[in-house]
């Protein structure tokens, strides 16, 4: 906080309530980190290839598998899932499934 404090032009906040809104602030913003995880087209990936479905695997599922097989999801989880399915999906872009059929686009994991 102190190199941020050079910045102001006229230190007018009185040191004890600096501090008091400092302490504040840091006690609010605490858990908020960048989480740590693989991609989410990663993720997804892995899920299907995890889950190994025949028909293809359903949002629920991969849901399932990403929050049981990574543990720094952010909040919302499940709108960034329903993002990236979608994106996935727009783009055409294929996920390697171990299929007989081969490679399968992501269109066909919704059931």
């Amino acid at each position: 906080m102190k190199q941020y404090t050079s910045l102001y032009t006229c230190n007018s906040v009185r040191t004890d309530l600096r501090n008091r809104i400092e302490q504040r602030v840091c006690e609010k913003l605490y858990d908020l980190h960048t989480p740590d995880h693989p991609t989410y087209a990663v993720m997804i990936q892995r899920a299907i290839e995890g889950l190994n479905e025949d028909e293809g695997s359903t949002e629920e599922a991969i849901s399932k598998f990403i929050k049981e097989d990574v543990e720094d999801l952010p909040q919302a989880h499940a709108s960034f899932l329903r993002h990236h399915l979608n994106e996935l999906s727009k783009s055409g872009e294929r996920l390697l499934r171990l299929l007989k059929t081969g490679p399968v686009t992501v269109k066909s994991f919704f059931v």
